[in-house]
């Protein structure tokens, strides 16, 4: 819920320079392209405890498809990087997720970050969340309520990010 609380209809809030698109029934989906050729996609991405799994899956799908679609419309020549935004940390319970999108990613061939919250963690932590793909990176972020601001800064070659 919070996700779409704090995220759901952002742009209306803030005169944006760039255009923000919704996926069509989970309008909490969402993705930018920057002008200075970053595809952000924005994931309703959850862990914990699965109150209804059909519900849990049926995401999971239409959040691949989003994905699918926004790299499939969006000229590969507009964006050098990928940013995914989501809450829940990589883990098994989302591998009918990422299974899916790494083959995306790879694909694509751009260099790609997930940024998402750890209630656990200390501070940023930049780390490799899956050994089959080099072109993908994670950032865990300790919980959003209680952390300072992270800038993420996105430079040009096969490891562009920065976090801090």
């Amino acid at each position: 819920e919070d996700w779409r609380q704090n995220l759901g209809q952002f742009e209306e809030k803030f005169n944006l320079p760039f255009v923000v698109k919704r996926q069509l029934g989970n309008e909490e989906n969402f993705s930018i392209l920057l002008d200075k050729g970053v595809l952000v996609l924005g994931l309703h991405l959850v862990s914990g405890k699965i109150h209804n799994r059909e519900e849990f899956r049926v995401r999971h799908e239409r959040n691949v498809r989003w994905v699918e679609e926004e790299l499939a419309k969006t000229n590969r020549g507009k964006y050098r990087a990928l940013v995914f935004l989501g809450n829940a940390k990589p883990s098994p319970m989302l591998d009918d997720f990422f299974g899916e999108i790494l083959d995306d990613v790879q694909s694509v061939g751009k260099p790609a970050i997930y940024l998402h919250s750890d209630e656990a963690g200390e501070g940023v932590q930049l780390y490799q969340p899956f050994r089959n793909s080099n072109l993908f990176q994670a950032t865990a972020i300790r919980d959003g309520g209680s952390s300072p601001p992270v800038r993420v800064v996105v430079g040009e070659g096969s490891n562009p990010f920065l976090v801090n």
